[in-house]
């Protein structure tokens, strides 16, 4: 039966006393022997402009069981519609949650569920149709996910928490991200231990896994992550992480790598992985409009390729390319170098250039030095610097500029003669 208004206003002071913030609920209903429906309960969060709605949901059903054996007094809770908001800062950060234990001691970590675990003898959470928000600190939307399912198991006795479920669409910075997730993740004495993620990414497959890396005898909270990708469309992927959109890189990515976070700082990441990417092209790169006005040929400027592949090395805040390279028709390019998370780079590489290639002229530096026999191959080694939006390009002298094998496999002594 529906209950008066002094009912309902008596529960909603109880709730803003206990959390600290103010609550509005619209109904309650009571049931018997000891059911409770919360009808469009909301959370303020007064101290967020972005995010003015902590915690709200159409509908919140506590329903009791007795299990004299296992649990006793229990309840299972459903929650229907909920949306949760929050803003990340300096004080709290994404990933917390995963590497951090709870500071209750009967406390379990719980996507939606918080501290009404803790205070209620709750077995089962149910999730129909939620929504997560997260602000930025200049109150920005950076990533939402939406159209949750979820069941979680909590066995406060054993303090394990084990959740499965599944979520439509992840956005982020409002671009549509993920699709079709399917995610379980487990918690135990309080201690998150893994995280599985299977979905549909920019056309391909994307599966991700996290877990505690550290021991009992390391104080040190470790993640370890690993990723396997297939058949993404790079141009989506790069243009997430460019701000503008303006320099792309097509192509289908595959990519697997492996690697731990030591803290919250980038400097903290650390991995090492391969990846290769088939029938692409690179398009608006300043890299590449420099490269073509060092070899004075126009296509370089948007070249195509059959296979860009490698390997790399996440470290201390850069990213080591090894092994790396590119064939096309008329060039490929061989190398090693690295990135910084600060945009700047070095790089040595080695142009290998095909006889098509030609068409178009040369430096009157390299014209000199270069005889063309037929189905030859030849190198220009380059000395690349700078910054990914303005880069540095130099050719390298060597004595000589010897003929090399389709594979490029010649090693050359270069030193660095600037461009012209």
């Amino acid at each position: 039966m529906e209950k008066k208004q002094a009912t309902i206003h008596f529960i909603q002071s109880a709730l803003t006393d206990l959390l600290g913030v103010p609550v509005d609920v619209e109904k309650i209903h009571f049931s018997f022997p000891l059911g409770i429906n919360l009808e469009k309960l909301k959370v303020e969060n007064s101290l967020s402009k972005s995010c003015p709605s902590l915690f709200e949901c159409n509908s919140i059903k506590l329903k009791s069981h007795i299990s004299p054996f296992l649990y006793g007094l229990y309840l299972n809770v459903l929650l229907t519609e909920p949306k949760t908001s929050f803003e990340l800062n300096s004080g709290r950060r994404l990933l917390l949650p995963l590497i951090e234990e709870g500071s209750n001691g009967e406390e379990l970590p719980s996507l939606f569920s918080g501290k009404l675990a803790a205070s209620l003898p709750i077995r089962k959470i149910s999730i129909q149709k939620g929504i997560i928000k997260i602000f930025s600190a200049h109150q920005q939307p950076l990533l939402m996910i939406e159209g949750i399912d979820e069941e979680e198991e909590l066995d406060l006795r054993n303090q394990k928490t084990l959740s499965r479920g599944q979520a439509k669409r992840v956005f982020f910075n409002s671009t549509p991200f993920l699709y079709n997730l399917k995610f379980k993740y487990l918690f135990s004495s309080k201690v998150f231990q893994n995280f599985d993620l299977d979905s549909q990414l920019s056309g391909g497959k994307l599966h991700l896994d996290l877990y505690n890396q550290a021991n009992q005898k390391d104080k040190k909270k470790t993640l370890g992550w690993k990723i396997f990708a297939s058949g993404l469309k790079a141009q989506e992927i790069f243009e997430l992480l460019e701000a503008h959109g303006y320099s792309s890189i097509s192509g289908l990515l595959h990519c697997n790598a492996e690697g731990s976070i030591h803290g919250m700082g980038l400097d903290s990441f650390e991995g090492k992985g391969t990846f290769e990417i088939e029938r692409g092209k690179f398009e608006n790169m300043a890299l590449f409009d420099k490269l073509s006005n060092l070899l004075k040929n126009a296509s370089m400027k948007t070249p195509e390729f059959d296979q860009w592949k490698g390997s790399f090395i996440i470290k201390e805040g850069k990213i080591l390319f090894t092994d790396m390279s590119l064939s096309s028709n008329s060039f490929s390019m061989v190398g090693s170098g690295l990135v910084k998370f600060n945009s700047s780079m070095e790089m040595d590489l080695k142009i290998l250039l095909n006889k098509p290639f030609f068409k178009a002229n040369l430096p009157e530096s390299l014209l000199s030095r270069i005889k063309m026999p037929q189905n030859s191959v030849f190198s220009v080694p380059v000395k690349i610097s700078g910054t990914l939006s303005n880069p540095q390009v130099a050719f390298i002298e060597t004595h000589s500029m010897p003929q090399l094998s389709p594979s490029g496999s010649t090693l050359l002594s270069p030193l660095p003669i600037p461009a012209k």
